[in-house]
């Protein structure tokens, strides 16, 4: 599970997540961050969740925030790339967009490569 701003003024245990793993997207080099740059590293946390979880659902929130980090094309293979993984292990992947914060254009590649929900 990655979420960009974490679970603020809660505990993972009074949600029922204290064995759900949680990655924020951050700048600051803090435990169980990631650089919203770092798109491998990224990666590279998402493909171990996935190896370790049966149907595991995986939660990418901050798709602006990456945006703003990297070039858009970079994204998109990120998320084409996950969308591979997410098919081998037969997860879910969940990523939350915001259609005012984006161009049109790239709003519409988003879409083919997610099933949009509204």
């Amino acid at each position: 599970l990655m979420h960009r701003q974490g679970l603020p003024g809660q505990d993972t245990e009074e949600v029922g997540l204290e064995k759900t793993p949680i990655l924020c997207l951050s700048t600051s080099e803090t435990e169980n961050t990631v650089p919203p740059q770092n798109l491998s590293t990224l990666f590279y946390h998402i493909e171990n969740f996935l190896k370790k979880s049966k149907n595991g659902i995986l939660l990418l929130s901050g798709l602006e925030y990456l945006i703003t980090h990297n070039t858009y094309p970079s994204v998109l293979k990120f998320i084409q790339l996950l969308n591979e993984q997410i098919a081998i292990r037969e997860a879910v992947l969940i990523v939350p967009v915001s259609p005012p914060t984006m161009e049109e254009k790239d709003l519409k590649l988003v879409e083919r490569e997610l099933t949009l929900l509204e």
